[in-house]
């Protein structure tokens, strides 16, 4: 950014001013801090396995805990459960709910994480 600043400043040299060069750096400062605190969107498949007899009611009880966070796409897939977002918040969320099962009874979990957006929206006109 700051090379491509030093090339302006041949063609237009009322941008050799300090007050100029000021407002310059900060906004290429600023855009560079916008560009590296991108979030990284992800999709995560789940499949959960309680070693319960009521083994139905905790799916339902977590995937409606999933579903109660309005930051992510809970999509059920018939014997798994699809979630879209943010990487970080999904993973956050996916700690807390786990954990909440685990220290309510034995469950078992499957998951596939991939680090984009990976929905029947975003197949390949091939798979539809």
């Amino acid at each position: 950014i700051f090379a491509e600043f030093i090339l302006q400043r041949r063609m237009y040299p009322e941008l050799l001013s300090k007050e100029s060069l000021t407002q310059y750096w900060q906004l290429s400062t600023k855009n560079y801090q916008l560009s590296t605190n991108l979030t990284m969107i992800a999709t995560i498949e789940i499949s959960m396995y309680p070693l319960s007899d009521q083994y139905k009611q905790k799916i339902i009880d977590f995937v409606l805990r999933l579903k109660g966070n309005k930051n992510i796409r809970v999509e059920v897939i018939g014997l798994s459960t699809q979630l879209v977002g943010e990487y970080d918040l999904l993973m956050e969320v996916l700690t807390k709910e786990m954990r909440t099962d685990f220290e309510n009874g034995k469950a078992m979990f499957i998951l596939k994480i991939a680090g984009t957006e990976m929905t029947k929206e975003t197949l390949p006109d091939e798979f539809k």
